[in-house]
């Protein structure tokens, strides 16, 4: 059975990348149509694959939403836990230290 990387912050960075990855994408198709389109060449294929790279980067911003949410919610109800439990600092701490399973 797979595991579930829950590392949010990890998985943020990585969808920040991608963000990026595909951003420069887009900017070269965008440069490449411009080109073809000066030398009256066919430039439909480059649209269709200017617009997939679109699609990508929306749904990559969505999942960078998504994992801005959770890691708000998380630090949200660690707060949470520390008001309402004296002991709750001490217990976190003892998981993070503890070995990974």
């Amino acid at each position: 059975m797979a595991t579930i990387d829950l590392d949010w912050t990890a998985q943020l960075k990585t969808c920040q990348i991608r963000i990026v990855q595909l951003e420069q994408k887009i900017t070269s198709q965008r440069q490449k149509i411009q080109s073809l389109s000066e030398q009256k060449l066919n430039v439909k294929w480059t649209q269709c694959l200017l617009a997939m790279t679109q699609e990508n980067l929306e749904r990559t911003q969505s999942r960078r939403s998504l994992i801005e949410n959770r890691i708000a919610h998380r630090t949200g109800n660690q707060h949470d836990v520390l008001e309402s439990h004296p002991n709750a600092l001490q217990l976190i701490n003892i998981k993070a230290a503890a070995p990974p399973q």
